[in-house]
């Protein structure tokens, strides 16, 4: 699903320049608007009318801004979350696989893309559409004054913004500095009250819980410390502020009520140089945090658009023939960065509609293998073929299809049971999940299960038997050439595992099946044996073949063909 950004980002944006283009031309021409009036209150005749029709467009002048920021606001809004959404969407993409091969929680990730439409408001409302105006504002204003009054008001109207604006970028990064301290001690005193309220018996059962009652007084009051500190920062820059504005308008208002005086400015400039200089500094009162705050959000935003995937185009065919395909391995090897290989020149197959169980000791390179298999790796040499298919021909997000890889750990959705057990790409109803479910004995007491029960974050609610259960049930609607198990049904116990095994087998006889695996009464099951060791595969056949080469003896008579339990 693709965001069609383009047109909606180049409306908005031209409706927001034309509505700032008229906002910069209107705070310019209200002050002069305002001068003319005053200027001619300062004469003897009557100007009425024209008195009138001046007052009116100053009000339309000064009112009218007010509706045009509304019109901004809700043009960036829309911005803002058109170009989010297809961020988003292009992250996910290219990160997603990623977090799946390397086991990442996406915790950062979901930071960064949580924060990403407050960060693109402040960055385009903040800066594109308010200091940038602002700044073009100044100008013609200073232009302006420069026309209208003698220039050294203009000079000196320069210099109150420039030191306005130069107290406010330094009370900004002072302000900062204390609020990085106080958010970091903010953060150890979570993570503590955290840890207290996950893990109470802890210090509970210890007698420690005055102990850590003393670490969160301690940190509580070193947050109080630090923000008064960054308050009084605070106090100070707006104390610098205002006095920097006072001084200077007043040097200013003094000045130029001497020269109406001396008949060199009218009362209507010097009514202009006050609006003027109130128009200019009053928004700078902000501008340090903006500025401050805009640096951040730029560079949290760069690094979320460097995480973005392109979109690739298909090599080859996705769609794969129909019926079970068998796998080819030619010469695969892989390691991670620089490190040693880990899988040593692999070369096999597997046959077309079968069971075939990849075994071997523990750290022997089974997943590896087979997460290479599945394409979600890609090899450091070598190639994989998934019937007459090439794996590093087929866009990584359509491999699927051709060949499924299930981990061991399922991570379900924190959604219904219905929604993890229809979940895509397989072709099942409710009734026959529940089919499956109920024959694979879901429940000991064999009660329906309730496919609106929420199963909870990695599905907590269920047990780890059930998990597997689910997904295998699952599994039995899934129409792909391939599927790879890897140690999917370690939590059942034998009989249960058998049973599960047999029912993929009898469900998905279009399907070739391959598992990883530690237990021997499904390798005597299988019609293949492929047996790994140190990476390299020892020997492919089956069971009752390979129990005549003696490390393949050696390591059933040495294991204890006992299940990993899901922690």
């Amino acid at each position: 699903m693709m965001f069609d950004t383009q047109l909606s980002v180049r409306k908005e944006a031209m409706l927001v320049i034309a509505g700032e283009s008229l906002t910069i031309l209107l705070s310019v021409a209200a002050p002069y608007l305002l001068k003319l009036a005053v200027d001619l209150l300062s004469q003897t005749r009557d100007h009425s009318a024209r008195l009138i029709c001046i007052l009116l467009l100053f009000a339309l002048a000064t009112g009218v801004t007010g509706a045009l920021a509304g019109v901004r606001h809700h043009a960036t809004t829309r911005i803002v979350e058109a170009l989010a959404g297809h961020i988003t969407v292009a992250t996910l993409r290219g990160q997603v696989p990623r977090l799946a091969n390397t086991g990442d929680d996406g915790g950062p990730l979901f930071g960064q893309i949580e924060r990403l439409p407050y960060n693109l408001q402040l960055l385009i409302d903040g800066i594109l559409w308010q200091v940038v105006p602002l700044a073009v504002q100044m100008i013609i204003s200073l232009c302006v004054i420069t026309a209208l009054v003698p220039w050294p008001y203009a000079l000196a109207i320069g210099l109150i913004i420039s030191a306005y604006m130069a107290a406010s970028i330094i009370g900004a990064d002072r302000y900062h500095e204390q609020a990085e301290a106080t958010n970091e001690t903010a953060g150890r005193l979570t993570a503590l009250v955290g840890d207290i309220l996950r893990y109470p018996s802890r210090a509970a059962f210890n007698g420690n819980v005055p102990g850590e009652l003393t670490s969160v007084v301690h940190l509580s009051n070193r947050r109080l410390r630090e923000a008064s500190r960054g308050a009084r920062s605070l106090v100070t820059m707006t104390i610098v502020q205002s006095s920097l504005l006072v001084l200077g308008l007043a040097a200013l208002l003094v000045l130029a009520a001497l020269d109406v005086l001396q008949h060199r400015l009218s009362l209507g400039d010097f009514v202009l140089l006050h609006a003027f200089i109130l128009r200019l500094t009053l928004p700078l009162g902000g501008f340090g945090f903006l500025v401050h705050q805009a640096g951040r959000s730029y560079a949290q935003t760069r690094d979320i658009l460097l995480l973005r995937e392109p979109v690739r185009l298909e090599t080859s065919s996705s769609v794969p023939r129909p019926g079970p395909a068998a796998v080819h391995l030619e010469g695969l090897s892989f390691r991670y960065g620089d490190g040693p290989l880990i899988i040593k020149k692999v070369s096999g197959s597997i046959v077309a509609g079968g069971l075939t169980v990849l075994v071997g000791p523990n750290g022997s390179g089974k997943s590896t293998l087979a997460r290479l298999m599945a394409g979600l790796l890609d090899p450091t040499e070598g190639r994989v073929w998934v019937g007459q298919e090439c794996l590093s021909n087929i866009s990584p997000e359509l491999r699927h299809r051709h060949i499924l890889y299930v981990p061991q750990q399922i991570g379900l959705f924190n959604r219904p049971l219905r929604d993890n057990g229809l979940y895509p790409p397989t072709r099942l109803d409710d009734a026959q999940l529940l089919d499956r479910l109920q024959a694979l004995r879901f429940y000991a007491d064999e009660r329906v299960p309730d496919l609106d029960l929420t199963v909870g974050d990695r599905g907590q609610a269920l047990s780890g038997g059930q998990i597997q259960k689910l997904e295998i049930a699952r599994l039995t609607g899934v129409e792909t050439p391939a599927i790879i198990l890897d140690e999917t049904s370690s939590d059942l116990d034998p009989a249960s595992e058998l049973a599960v095994i047999e029912m993929l087998r009898d469900e998905r006889p279009e399907s070739t099946l391959v598992l990883v695996t530690h237990r021997r009464v499904i390798a005597e099951k299988a019609d293949q044996v492929l047996f790994m060791s140190t990476g390299t595969l020892l020997f492919s056949g089956t069971h009752a073949a390979l129990m005549k080469k003696s490390p393949y003896c050696a390591y059933w008579a040495g294991s204890d063909a006992s299940p990993r339990r899901r922690k």
